[in-house]
């Protein structure tokens, strides 16, 4: 399904980019820094769209593996908390059977005493 969808899309692409090709056959002058040269319209447009297209992709590439990093930042500390937690349950665990224990041996001494 994916590969239909994505070879549909493609066609689409392409039948407009022929048809920017058969629609703007014009010259135009472009002036770059250094040089100017004349161009078909369709290949500036369609230059245009392509770098704004590259700026974009690098923008959000960007923005995209600075989330990825933030995200295993924050699963390390969370992690980390996690294990902090698994050892303090631990302890109080701990500390429960050890109040429970000296409980049982200070009923196990006063119903000594009383016998």
């Amino acid at each position: 399904m994916y590969k239909i969808i994505s070879f549909t899309i493609s066609l689409v692409f392409l039948a407009l980019g022929l048809l920017l090709g058969i629609f703007n056959p014009h010259s135009v002058d472009v002036d770059f820094i250094s040089f100017q040269t004349q161009l078909p319209l369709s290949l500036v447009i369609a230059s245009s769209i392509l770098l704004g297209l590259l700026i974009a992709l690098i923008y959000l590439g960007s923005s995209f593996f600075a989330m990825k990093w933030k995200i295993r930042k924050m699963n390390k500390e969370s992690l980390k908390l996690n294990n902090q937690i698994l050892n303090l349950n631990r302890q109080l665990l701990e500390q429960k059977t050890e109040i429970l224990s000296t409980k049982a041996d200070s009923d196990l001494m006063i119903t000594d005493k009383r016998t």
